[in-house]
């Protein structure tokens, strides 16, 4: 098989910079919680600088990446299987779509956020492609200034309104690629310039591009907010990416990171009770 090479492209989804929610404000992160658990880094592995977005599980062991225009799947073991660098269908082209987030996979969909960049619009696009092919399937409008990530737990769907604030949105996914907005999770606080999340335990797994790459656990009952870790490697011209909630031999979390502009790993973390 014809393997696509994937140079670096732009990676930053963070708009203007201001890490702003949509509500007027940026502000430090202040959980409210004590840890619970605590995310031990396993190892990491260095990936394809296009794999610079986000990252999903898949049911046979293999992963899918994405990257700002790049959606790929791989095996097991890393080995890329097929690949997509235009993977933003032609027909979001004209109003300015030219980024894809973190993404899902969930009950063989591949749920994939596209942004694009003029978040005044309140404007952006949830996507559903096949998880083997990588083609497009169908899509939705949603009214988020932002589209950094979503995340797929049975018929419900999460996601932010900006890179950073204090609330999850929640949506019911439908059969055709719809996404019902429902009332938001209330998070006990904000969490700034958020760029990835996963469901898994009753808990919404949350990566950072704060000054840590921090990491953190939102408990799906009450919104309770916990800090949990941070990514190993934090460089000022690098960025924390997306991140997948899946219990494999590395560990539960598994995180992209851009150490560099051709640095880019996965860092696998185990995570235990404290306490």
């Amino acid at each position: 098989m014809t393997v696509v090479a994937l140079g670096p492209v732009g990676c930053r989804s963070d708009g203007d910079g201001s890490g702003d929610d949509g509500t007027g404000g940026a502000g430090a992160t202040t959980p409210t919680t004590a840890p619970l658990v605590a995310a031990t880094s396993t190892g990491e592995q260095t990936i394809n600088p296009g794999y610079r977005q986000g990252v999903a599980s898949l049911p046979d062991g293999g992963w899918i990446f994405s990257g700002t225009t790049v959606l790929a799947r791989t095996d097991e073991v890393l080995e890329q299987q097929v690949a997509d660098t235009t993977a933003v269908p032609d027909q979001f082209l004209p109003d300015g779509y030219n980024h894809v987030g973190d993404v899902d996979v969930a009950d063989g969909v591949l749920y994939v956020p596209l942004e694009q960049p003029e978040y005044q619009r309140d404007e952006q696009v949830m996507a559903c492609f096949d998880p083997e092919t990588l083609t497009y399937q169908d899509s939705q409008t949603v009214a988020q200034r932002h589209n950094s990530f979503i995340a797929v737990e049975g018929d419900l769907a999460y996601s932010m309104k900006g890179f950073s604030g204090d609330q999850i949105l929640v949506y019911r996914v439908g059969d055709s690629c719809t996404f019902e907005p429902l009332e938001p999770l209330q998070m006990s606080a904000r969490i700034d310039r958020v760029q990835g999340a996963d469901v898994a335990d009753g808990a919404l797994w949350l990566a950072t591009d704060d000054a840590e790459r921090a990491l953190y656990r939102v408990d799906l009952e009450t919104g309770a907010v916990a800090p949990i870790g941070a990514m190993s490697d934090v460089a000022d011209e690098g960025e924390g990416e997306g991140i997948d909630a899946t219990p494999r031999p590395q560990g539960l979390l598994h995180v992209v990171n851009i150490v560099d502009t051709l640095d880019v790993r996965l860092e696998h973390f185990e995570v235990s009770e404290v306490g």
